[in-house]
Formats: structure tokens, C-alpha cells, sequence
């Protein structure tokens, strides 16, 4: 799928090789109050409760069946207020307020207070320390600090969606024309690209394994590779729905599996292997720098294993591990 698409080649290398920016602004959830870390810690399988100020944490929101609903960051402001950032903020907030039970908290959308530029990519470092006022050298992967661009306060986290070096800057939204004219100027000589296709949705992260919530959604942490989110010393909605994935020898089967084809294939394609059904593609794309087809694909891992070659509908495929660039991670810690 969109093998030859010049411009996303284009912008996909610019974030492997050298550097790109996009405005990508998430609803912005804020939940404040005296019982913000117990609510927060009882809604999400991770633990929130001990996160600390300016850290934040990756995790999963399930239904009372053990569904995923939801995948955020949450970001704890203080003591007593987190941000959690999410695509989705109205479906957020109605179920936050629907389980707020007799939680001491406020929520409300606080996305209008802030724009997020991200600038993704090996020269991103040097080209976010032309901006601020100081290095931002020694900030570490998921931190939160703030920096001056000129006189204006911005917000930098050390993030991103592209298994590169990056960061998210949050600035005013009276002030994002100038920041973005500033880092264009500034990314003149590092040759900047700005993405204006879907390639920070696709091709960039599905090369480093990362999933979407459309390729998870209403399956268990374990079967969307996310079992090391849950935390299971803590009470978290849809627990004791999803306890047989706290062991081995009771957990459902079915996991999402890396898949490489040789051409596009939709999505819900079943996959057989010996003549039986056992599973189906998720999501296929073209990956620009592996220049191969990859995809996602839910598969029973007890009736296929890793490196077997599986028909996928009319076609061979073979799955693999949910990884298909920088097996080791190099690239985003960057000399951490």
C-alpha cells in the first residue's frame, strides 16, 4: 500500500535520517483533586499512583469485560493533578465521570490551553537546543521540563511515536506561529521536513512495533503484547476479568504477531497454517525503510509459532516478532 508515495518516502526518511516536525495537539484530560492518583491508579492497569511529578507512564484503560478501550500517557503535574493525554477526550471524559463513584476528583479538558508541536529524529537534539535557552542534552526519555524560547515558557518532553530521538513541545496557542516559524528558520540547515502525510499513524511506527489503539482495541493487555503494563499488586477495572493472563498456563492463546508479506493486504484476511484458521491480518503497510510489507497480524500462538510461513488469504506471509527496525532500540535511546 502506497509503495511509490513520494512525499511520504520522503517525509518517513527525513524522520529516520535527519529530522521532521509536525503539529500534532491531543485532547489534553486533566484530573485533579485530592483522590486524582487513587481514581487515576483504579481506571488504568499501570501503576499511577507512585509516578512522580513531571514523569509519566504508558497504559491501557480497560471495560469491565478486560477489553482495551483506550491506550494514553499519563503525566502527573503534581501531587494532586495529571494530565492524560488521549485522542479520544469526549469518550474519556464520559467514562472517567461515570466511574468517578465517590472519588474526590475534577476532570475537564484542558487540550485549548496548549499546542504540540513534535519534532522527531537523530538531529532533533541539536535542533531543539537552537530554541531554548539552555541544553536539553541531559533530559531524559519520558521526562517533563520546562524551557524558555525567547521570553516565552514552553514544555518539553522527551517522547514520541517514531522509535527515533524526539521531543513534544507543548506551547500557548498565541504563541505556536512563532515557534514554528522560529524552528523553521532554525531547522534551515539541518534540512527540516515538515510531515504533512499519515506516515507518524503507519509506516514510522509499525516499523518499531507500535500499535494503534484500532489495531488492540477490545482485546487484553497480553493478547496486544502489552502484559508488562499491567500492574497486579493494585484493584484497576476489568481485573478479575483478565487474571488468567497473570499466568502462563492460562492465558488465551491469541497475541498480535509482527506479519511479512509481499504485497497489500485488508485487514480481517484470514490466516491459515496446515489447512486450519489461525488468525487474521490486523493492518498492513509498506515500511520505507525495511522496503517491505509489514503488518500486524492476531494469531493463536499455540497453532503457529514465530518464522512459520502462513498463507494470508491467497498469498504466503510469515510471522515474526512485532518488530521490524532497530531490533535493539538504539536509535530512540540515543546514548541515553
Amino acid at each position: 500500500m502506497l509503495k511509490n508515495d513520494e512525499r511520504r518516502r520522503l517525509e518517513h526518511e527525513a524522520i529516520r535520517n535527519n529530522v521532521g516536525f509536525h503539529e500534532y495537539t491531543h485532547d489534553l484530560i486533566e484530573v485533579s483533586g485530592e483522590d486524582a492518583a487513587k481514581f487515576l491508579d483504579y481506571i488504568f492497569v499501570n501503576d499511577v499512583y507512585d509516578l512522580n511529578v513531571d514523569d509519566n507512564v504508558y497504559t491501557t484503560m480497560l471495560d469491565e469485560s478486560g477489553g482495551i478501550i483506550d491506550d494514553v500517557i499519563i503525566i502527573r503535574k503534581n501531587e494532586d493533578t495529571f494530565h492524560v493525554s488521549t485522542l479520544r477526550g469526549e469518550k474519556m471524559i464520559e467514562w472517567l465521570e461515570s466511574h468517578k463513584n465517590d472519588f474526590k476528583v475534577t476532570i475537564k479538558n484542558v487540550k485549548h490551553q496548549n499546542r504540540m508541536i513534535t519534532i522527531q529524529g537523530p538531529k532533533s537534539r541539536d535542533l531543539v537546543n537552537e530554541l531554548i535557552n539552555e541544553t536539553i542534552d541531559d533530559l531524559k526519555r519520558f521526562h517533563v521540563r520546562e524551557y524558555k524560547v525567547s521570553d516565552e515558557t514552553v514544555e518539553i518532553m522527551r517522547a514520541g511515536f517514531t522509535g527515533e530521538l524526539g521531543y513534544e513541545v507543548y506551547v500557548r496557542p498565541e504563541f505556536k506561529d512563532e515557534f514554528i516559524g522560529r524552528l523553521k528558520t532554525a531547522g534551515e540547515k539541518y534540512n527540516l521536513t515538515e510531515v504533512t502525510t499519515n506516515i507518524y499513524h503507519d509506516s514510522i511506527p509499525m516499523e518499531k512495533g507500535y500499535i494503534l489503539l484500532e489495531d488492540i482495541k477490545g482485546l487484553t493487555p497480553h493478547e496486544a503484547g502489552l502484559g508488562w503494563t499491567v500492574d497486579w499488586s493494585k484493584d484497576f477495572i476489568g481485573k478479575e476479568k483478565i487474571l488468567n493472563d497473570h499466568k502462563k498456563e492460562t492465558r488465551s492463546p491469541n497475541e498480535v504477531k509482527g506479519l511479512l508479506v509481499d504485497q497489500y493486504i485488508k485487514s480481517d484476511t484470514p490466516i491459515t497454517f496446515n489447512e486450519e484458521k489461525v488468525g487474521k491480518v490486523i493492518r498492513v503497510i509498506y515500511g520505507y525503510t525495511v522496503e517491505q510489507y509489514i503488518g500486524f497480524a492476531l494469531v493463536d500462538t499455540s497453532k503457529v509459532k514465530e518464522n512459520s510461513v502462513v498463507e494470508v488469504g491467497n498469498n504466503k506471509g510469515k510471522i515474526v516478532k512485532r518488530k521490524f527496525y532497530d531490533l535493539n532500540d538504539e536509535r530512540v535511546k540515543a546514548t541515553d
